[in-house]
């Protein structure tokens, strides 16, 4: 008997087999269903990095190069005292720069005009941004621009994994 007979027939006709594979498909696609809801209604808050790498505008370049490279980073959100967020400075901000960049500062290649998201952005937004922007780092602020978290590309496949949905 197919698939598409199996489905079609009533329950009370089917063997004890078909019921239990009946079933099993239909828990497995429940399961998917909802996990897939789950992941797609979860918000920034949920799957940002909270304990940032962070550099101050005024820091060398060579500095903010070095912390990256310890940390297994490839950005970092630029800061001031406050924790205000004042723009992202990447490794390929840092080689496009050149060869020679010992004299500049953080403020002299971070970029300012960031896409930002907050803490209640949805995570189907926060793609959206990704694919759209081609950004691979969200920094999530509050309402005075103060840094609460960053979303990056690896979080959000992170939390697919968890939610098994890769």
């Amino acid at each position: 008997m197919s698939k598409k007979q199996i489905w079609k027939q009533k329950p009370e006709r089917l063997s004890s087999w078909q019921t239990l594979k009946v079933n099993h498909s239909f828990k497995a696609l429940t399961t998917i269903y909802l996990r897939y809801f789950s992941m797609k209604e979860s918000l920034a808050k949920d799957i940002m990095i909270k304990d940032l790498y962070t550099i101050k505008s005024s820091s060398k370049v060579g500095l903010a190069r070095l912390k990256m490279m310890r940390h297994g980073v490839g950005g970092l959100p630029v800061v001031n005292d406050k924790v205000t967020l004042l723009g992202m400075i990447t490794l390929r901000d840092i080689d496009l720069a050149g060869l020679d960049v010992s004299n500049l500062t953080v403020e002299d290649l971070m970029t300012t005009n960031l896409v930002k998201g907050n803490e209640n952005t949805t995570l189907k937004q926060i793609v959206e941004l990704m694919v759209k922007t081609g950004v691979q780092r969200i920094p999530i602020v509050d309402k005075k621009e103060k840094l609460i978290g960053l979303v990056t590309q690896t979080s959000v496949i992170k939390h697919a994994l968890a939610f098994s949905l890769l």
